[in-house]
């Protein structure tokens, strides 16, 4: 933008000059206090500005490492802990199978394990005939995905079929669309639409590829859906 005053152009300058981002502002403040530091001396700047400035880059740079320790520690402990309640979900449902299944379980055997308690008089849960659709994704926030999805013999609720307990969400970061759902890495069990997918900064604007298929309360798979992907958000 521009106007003419006394036949000079006056430049205006729009929006903050300052940068929004850590990074970036990092990189201005950096540059900033080392320019000060060498040439505010001659514009206009005292030695009391200059050791303002120079104290205060020097906490902001220090509080920027700590953060950024602490974000990688962070990271590391999620994906640490991620990691492990997978392997532990996958173990507990493998065996509680075929607890669920031998004749000598009873039903104080299940409450005691935390295990499910078939009601009486009620029919056999069926295999699952239908497979889980994607109805929405949510990529509002930054490094997160959340997954709504219903039945595909169901579309106009997010209801799970009758007689089944969980998804299984499998996913696959890159590559080519998936061929083989089993294959890929296990994501987790989940209960209830939406389910909720976390990854790091630095998958920022990768594909990710998500399969599903419903599993009974006996711990009978159904068919899997079409493999279906999404950006993760920055």
């Amino acid at each position: 933008m521009s106007a003419l005053n006394g036949g000079h152009i006056l430049l205006f300058m729009t929006g903050d000059f300052i940068p929004d981002g850590d990074v970036p502002f990092f990189t201005m403040s950096k540059a900033f206090a080392e320019w000060v530091s060498a040439n505010g001396a001659s514009h206009g700047l005292s030695a009391g500005d200059l050791a303002e400035v120079a104290a205060s880059f020097t906490d902001w740079s220090q509080a920027w490492g700590d953060f950024k320790t602490a974000e990688q520690a962070y990271h590391s402990a999620f994906e640490a802990k991620e990691t492990a309640r997978r392997a532990m979900d996958a173990n507990i449902r493998a065996k509680a199978g075929v607890i669920q299944k031998n004749p000598a379980t009873t039903d104080g055997d299940r409450t005691a394990a935390q295990l499910t308690v078939p009601k009486g008089g009620r029919s056999r849960v069926q295999v699952p005939g239908s497979y889980p659709i994607v109805k929405k994704v949510d990529k509002s926030n930054r490094s997160l995905l959340r997954i709504f999805y219903g039945d595909s013999e169901a579309v106009s609720h997010s209801a799970r079929p009758r007689g089944v307990a969980f998804v299984e969400i499998r996913y696959q970061i890159g590559g080519p669309e998936p061929v083989n759902a089993a294959a890929m890495p296990l994501l987790k069990m989940h209960g209830r639409s939406p389910f909720r997918a976390d990854f790091e900064a630095e998958q920022v604007g990768q594909t990710v590829w998500f399969c599903m298929r419903w599993v009974n309360t006996r711990g009978e798979f159904g068919p899997w859906g079409r493999p279906f992907s999404a950006v993760v958000p920055g």
